[in-house]
């Protein structure tokens, strides 16, 4: 049981201490609907599976996908300016819909996760105890993550699962 190693308490994922939606479009220049990612860029997380999928998704199907932003969100890690680089280029074809937030705070952090379209761990390789895939569930925000087995194991039925190649 989780609740014997972490104390969640209503007051951790109340909406009343965080940015209401709004005031996150506003900071961040967001579209109603977002997909969103959070972690720190970097080469082993993979993360550009995920910026190839919406790209193929633009291409092959742009009038479902072209109100919904995708949002990267955490601190720069081993080869993130080679990422970012791309995360650019891309953002020009989309017409500025693809964007990095940066680090962000926690006040930031679960308004994302309450407010995204989808919360996206696809790119992930390995994984740790998925904290951030279940506090985005706590919020009710759908959740995709890679099929492996630390995320399998902490969110089973609360999360679809997809192959992190493909």
């Amino acid at each position: 049981d989780i609740s014997s190693h972490y104390v969640w308490t209503e007051d951790v994922l109340s909406p009343s201490d965080h940015l209401d939606k709004e005031e996150l479009r506003g900071m961040f220049k967001l579209r109603e609907k977002f997909i969103l990612s959070i972690g720190t860029i970097s080469t082993d997380k993979n993360q550009r599976v995920l910026l190839d999928a919406y790209r193929y998704i633009c291409k092959k199907f742009p009038d479902t996908i072209q109100d919904i932003d995708l949002v990267f969100a955490g601190a720069k890690g081993d080869g993130a300016n080679d990422f970012l680089r791309e995360l650019e280029n891309m953002n020009k074809e989309t017409g500025g819909r693809v964007k990095y937030l940066g680090y962000v705070t926690n006040q930031a952090k679960f308004a994302l996760l309450e407010n995204a379209h989808v919360f996206v761990s696809l790119p992930s390789y390995e994984g740790g105890f998925a904290f951030l895939p279940m506090e985005a569930a706590a919020f009710g925000t759908p959740v995709l993550l890679s099929d492996i087995a630390p995320f399998k194991e902490n969110l089973g039925k609360a999360a679809v699962f997809a192959d992190p190649q493909n």
